[in-house]
């Protein structure tokens, strides 16, 4: 049988060691690779129109996502919605430093610093106007690239095939 000065010990030690292996853990998580790897598969540009406020109105956009796993979860989405101006919506996981922003580039090039607006069911949503620039580069180029930081430091990079990105944006006009 135990004592209560005992299990009142052995209480006051569990209280002692769990912040101290909490510690060791956020040590662990901070000598981390900087960058994560996910391997995801990606989803065909896809355009899509829903009614819009007036009957005669559609409300149309085109879609890329990055999926992971057999329930295909949705990682990443980049869209591009019809209006004027047109407007470029990442959705990111959640967990990224909204303060650092958001990278965009074509192929290499940094295109476009989407803002972070709101955050969803899905993740962090950031917008960015899509300038003639910006649609020519998007248009010519092969590899969209998105790139974060995330809360712990580490950086996050999702690329994505501009296959298809023309046909899909034309579909728009």
């Amino acid at each position: 049988m135990t004592s209560p000065l005992f299990a009142a010990l052995s209480a006051l030690m569990l209280t002692i060691a769990l912040p101290q292996a909490a510690l060791a853990q956020e040590a662990a998580a901070d000598a981390a690779p900087t960058e994560q790897n996910i391997s995801a598969q990606e989803t065909p540009w896809q355009v899509n129109c829903t009614p819009g406020a007036e009957a005669s109105q559609l409300d149309c956009s085109m879609v890329k996502s990055l999926v992971i796993g057999q329930n295909r979860q949705v990682l990443a989405q980049a869209a591009i919605v019809a209006g004027d101006p047109y407007v470029l919506r990442i959705l990111v996981p959640h967990g990224m430093s909204l303060a650092a922003g958001l990278r965009v580039s074509v192929d290499g090039v940094e295109a476009a610093t989407p803002v972070f607006r709101t955050s969803l069911q899905g993740g962090a949503l950031a917008v960015s106007d899509v300038s003639a620039e910006l649609e020519e580069a998007l248009r010519a180029g092969g590899l969209l690239q998105i790139e974060g930081v995330q809360n712990n430091g580490s950086a996050l990079r999702m690329e994505m095939s501009l296959s298809g990105f023309a046909a899909a944006f034309d579909k728009l006009r």
